[in-house]
């Protein structure tokens, strides 16, 4: 129990009263919200908001919704309040302008909800989000658990029932009515408009000077929620310490929940695209086509010299987003001269020697015996941590620590961002292996990666008898050889350092862990493998990768994924600005002054010592490190050492400090020039700061907002609202998998991935190492040509968003059994309606297909009432519908099917 606790405890079985706590952060928060449990004492917490007067608020909308929340909660609930003091010094809107409104069954919906602070959104994903649909709507309240799907009959309300953000289905029966909390305080018009003018006339550097994001801060004391005056004050930490030990069983911290999205089609008109024939194009959108008489989607994708392409809606899965190794712009193939088809047989040739080295050397490595490490208890090194482990974490833990009982080499993969605990799965690990009585190597690709790995794990094992030494460049020789002769002698227990640790003997190694594992080309791991051919791997990597090549991966290596943020972890707010000095000079202050240091992101070698001086000019005296490609290996090693040392302020640098640099006391990052980055590469580099208790701030500054594209804009934008962690683009996500999934064939691939694209390489590879781990076995899709004379789409009456009807025919099309198919559709009757007759023939069609392809059908077609199966062996057969009509042809071909 915490001096806080104990004090708050005694405080409060004394009889007293508390109306409101004021805190100093989240942790405190979390303290007091176990005594006021204990004591059964209703409470409600507003938590840590951090912002600075006239910060743009969108970076900060969740905790903004969470106060609003809260202050509607209080007011109805009462209880003890409790706010942290930096959430207390910026202004609360008053309950009174929060009033919420009952939505009920058998009512009319008239509330604008815009007014109301709700974003409309092409899906609902989050609070404060809705989607009108037709006959319905889509809300997800700022104050409850689960969004709402409503439904109406003329202007009634005539259902309404909780639905799943994540898959978009219903949760539990139907409700009479919830209530709804505005988004944003509910002023008098005359006030809002007021403020608006005042926001206009201030001339904020952003993209959106409204009220959402500047209002609170021009709301006047009337507006606002303050202490009464006639409060008494105690401050708890003034109190004596209680007297005496309370064993007071308090509930262990709660981990947070997995933020996990729905993806809205990635294609975006305009973008560059791969299909697995045809090569790279753009994707000009959805085409409503008549063939054969009937009007069927096509996705249209242009190539050189004005040529087009219709892809049918059943082939979907021949195309991906074309992302290359390099950011460059690819060049359009031509269609027809069969050049693409030589490129990507050149890269199918190169994968499949790839994927036979990885898959021979996980077979030679699977007839060898590795040591068998008994299972021992973990709790004593993990009660020091001093936080509950994710679940993701205690699952990790699990899966790689029973690969190390079982006799061979274990080979496993742990994928999770930074911070999310990768170290104290692999320290967890370690101890494992050690209280066996055997050793562990751990490598790393920096010198500083090494130091600070050394420094944090020999915190942790001190009070275990643990021995652990760490070796680097700058290991004085006499030292270096001390310590190689205690490694051999088995005196050390654990070794960590760079590629210089690969040359030691070790008396009994049965762990070897790379960190940063992408880092590491194909051949360098597998050749550490030959080289510790008897030891357990453990690679551990902040990369993700697609999840199909997860699957095939699984076939020769276990896989552990943390996606879990640990709570402690705050995150990074994120600014987009136009270019202004004023405005880098204020971020690199308010950094500075809590002692903290900065990444500068400036990517022009040329121009970089011009910009340095301009940093110097209006902040004079400051310590400025420079790095990029051109500076040789041991002076960056060194100017890097330096920085984290703190004998620099900033790192001013070109994009390379997006690989891997981990400094905690980093917690601001300026990009400049922020519209010239891909998303992902945007997200990786916001990824370097905010990784602690501290929180990150990430500024984007663009030269000018007018001259970028809209959709550069648009991703710009997406990222400040997605400042929260665990709240990364999607795109960016997918992105970085499939980048990911490039890293492991190794760096030297870049010129063949970008031939095809990453998302073609990815599934190229996959079908090599399926190919060679299952003996040839892997499922290709064989194709059915269906031509049947039937109007088969879905409907725009039914869905009118081109990207949410792509995304449909995306997942069906991809379905390769009836009940995905049947999940789909029965998803699309639950968001947006009945379906109409045409929709229903599409989702039958796909359906017909999949049958197809179970029966050795390749073909079925119609003529009139007549319908003809080709199957693959060439034999065709023929039946009769009842008449010509859509819904006879289609009984017939199921009855046909179903008994064939």
């Amino acid at each position: 129990m915490t001096r806080l606790q104990k004090n708050l405890l005694e405080f409060l079985e004394d009889k007293n009263r508390i109306d409101i706590l004021i805190t100093s952060n989240n942790s405190e928060n979390f303290q007091a919200e176990q005594v006021l449990k204990y004591l059964k004492i209703s409470f409600t917490t507003l938590p840590d908001f951090r912002a600075v007067e006239f910060d743009d608020l969108i970076s900060y909308r969740e905790e903004i919704l969470q106060i609003q929340t809260a202050i509607w909660k209080h007011s109805k609930n009462g209880g003890v309040l409790i706010i942290p003091q930096r959430t207390m010094q910026n202004p609360i809107p008053k309950a009174n302008l929060l009033k919420s409104k009952k939505i009920s069954f058998g009512e009319e919906f008239q509330i604008d909800l815009e007014d109301f602070g709700y974003k409309k959104v092409d899906i609902v994903l989050e609070r404060g989000e809705f989607l009108e649909n037709g006959n319905g709507l889509d809300i997800f309240p700022i104050n409850t658990e689960n969004p709402y799907r409503i439904k109406f009959e003329g202007s009634e309300i005539s259902h309404i029932q909780e639905f799943s953000e994540l898959t978009q289905r219903f949760i539990g029966d139907e409700v009479e009515d919830f209530e709804l909390v505005p988004a944003i305080p509910q002023i008098a018009p005359h006030r809002k408009i007021e403020i608006e003018n005042k926001i206009l006339n201030s001339e904020f550097n952003t993209r959106t000077p409204d009220f959402e994001s500047f209002g609170l801060w021009f709301l006047n004391e009337e507006e606002t929620f303050k202490i009464p005056q006639k409060a008494s004050i105690r401050n708890l930490s003034d109190l004596p310490d209680a007297v005496g030990f309370y064993d007071i069983e308090f509930e262990t911290k709660q981990a947070r929940k997995k933020k996990s999205k729905i993806i809205l089609d990635e294609l975006e008109i305009g973008e560059y695209v791969v299909h697995s024939d045809y090569g790279i194009g753009l994707f000009e959108g959805l085409s409503r086509e008549r063939v054969l008489g009937v009007e069927q989607d096509f996705v249209r994708m242009k190539y050189q010299g004005d040529s087009h392409l219709l892809v049918p809606i059943g082939n979907l899965h021949y195309l991906s987003r074309y992302i290359s190794s390099t950011g460059k712009v690819p060049k359009v193939d031509k269609l027809g001269k069969g050049g693409f088809s030589k490129k990507s047989g050149k890269v199918r040739g190169k994968l499949a020697e790839i994927a036979k080295y990885i898959v021979d050397l996980s077979a030679k490595r699977r007839l060898i015996s590795a040591p068998k490490i008994a299972q021992i208890d973990l709790k004593p090194l993990q009660r020091e941590s001093g936080f509950k482990y994710t679940e993701d974490q205690e699952d990790s833990i699990f899966e790689i620590t029973e690969g190390l009982q079982k006799g061979f080499p274990m080979d496993h993969l742990l994928i999770g961002d930074v911070g999310f605990g990768k170290t104290e799965v692999a320290l967890n690990t370690i101890y494992f292996v050690a209280k066996n009585g055997f050793q562990s190597a751990f490598v790393v690709p920096t010198t500083i990666l090494a130091k600070q790995h050394f420094d944090t794990l020999k915190i942790r094992l001190k009070n275990f008898g643990i021995q652990i030494a760490h070796i680097d460049r700058f290991t004085k020789l006499k030292e270096k050889r001390e310590i190689q002769k205690k490694v051999e002698s088995g005196e050390i227990d654990l070794v960590i350092g760079t590629h210089a640790i690969l040359t030691f003997k070790f008396k009994n190694l049965a762990l070897f862990i790379v960190d940063e594992e992408h880092k590491f080309g194909v051949k360098q791991k597998s050749q550490l493998q030959e080289l510790y051919v008897n030891t357990h791997l453990l690679s551990m990597s902040a990369t993700p990768i697609p999840r199909t090549l997860h699957q095939a991966l699984s076939q020769i290596k276990t896989i552990s994924k943390l996606e879990t943020p640990p709570k402690e972890r705050i995150g990074t707010r994120t600014f987009v600005k136009n270019y202004d000095e004023v405005a880098i000079k204020d971020a690199i202050l308010r950094e500075l002054k809590r002692n903290g240091q900065v990444f500068y992101i400036f990517n022009s070698i040329a121009e970089i010592e011009n910009k340095k001086s301009e940093i110097l000019r209006i902040l004079p005296n400051l310590q400025i490190a420079v790095l990029h490609s051109k500076v040789p290996a041991k002076q960056m090693e060194d100017e890097i050492d330096k920085f984290t040392n703190n004998e620099y302020r900033i790192l001013l640098a070109t994009s390379i400090v997006g690989a891997g640099i981990h400094i905690p006391n980093v917690n601001t990052i300026i990009i400049e020039g922020a519209d010239r980055f891909g998303i992902a590469d945007l997200h990786q580099l916001r990824g370097r700061v905010g990784r602690s208790d501290r929180e990150g701030f990430c500024h984007l500054f663009v030269e000018d907002f007018s001259e970028i594209s809209e959709k550069a804009e648009q991703r710009l934008l997406a990222l400040e609202k997605n400042s929260s962690l665990g709240v990364g683009s999607n795109l960016a996500k997918q992105d970085l998998e499939i980048r990911g999934g490039g890293n492991i064939a190794g760096e030297s691939q870049s010129g063949h991935i970008d031939d095809v694209g990453y998302s073609l390489y990815i599934r190229m590879l996959e079908k090599e190492i399926e190919k060679l781990s299952k003996s040839g076995e892997v499922f290709q899709r064989k194709g059915v040509d269906i031509q049947l004379k039937i109007e088969t789409y879905i409907s725009t009456d039914l869905i009118p968003d081109d990207r949410i009807r792509l995304d449909i025919y995306r997942r069906v099309t991809n379905a390769e059994n009836l009940s995905d198919v049947d999940e789909v559709e029965d998803e699309v009757f639950e968001r947006f309606g009945k379906l109409d007759q045409i929709t229903k023939q599409f989702f039958d069609i796909v359906k017909i297909r999949i049958l197809s392809e179970r029966k050795n059908i390749s073909g079925v077609s119609n003529s009139g009432n007549k319908i003809y199966f080709t199957k693959l062996s060439g034999e065709r057969e023929m039946i009769s519908a009842e008449t010509r009509d859509h819904d006879d042809i289609l009984k017939a071909v199921f009855q046909f099917l179903e008994k064939s």
